[in-house]
């Protein structure tokens, strides 16, 4: 990434778990962190929990991101229970 800051934005859905889903389990079937570059943005996201219900979008929004000295945002999704689950990410220029 060029030098500047930038504002990451995260697209997440609880697709798998939920009896909408045709699957045991519900909140706190999956948890997991999330960092950039070494420093966490997100603990233990339960991502059924905060979007109240399985298929329901949630969007986190991480602003003045700034790349490494290597030019790079680096991500982690760290699981806690279970893996992470992302849907689509992005990243903008601030």
């Amino acid at each position: 990434a060029a030098p500047g800051t930038y504002t990451l934005r995260l697209f997440l859905a609880e697709t798998f778990f939920g009896p909408a889903n045709g699957r045991r389990g519900g909140e706190g079937s999956r948890l997991f962190d999330v960092f950039c570059n070494g420093q966490a943005l997100l603990r233990r996201l339960d991502v059924m929990k905060e979007a109240g219900g399985e298929n329901r979008p949630l969007v986190k929004t991480f602003p003045g991101l700034a790349p490494n000295a290597q030019g790079k945002l680096i991500l982690d999704f760290v699981p806690v229970r279970n893996l992470a689950t992302l849907s689509a990410l992005e990243l903008v220029a601030e």
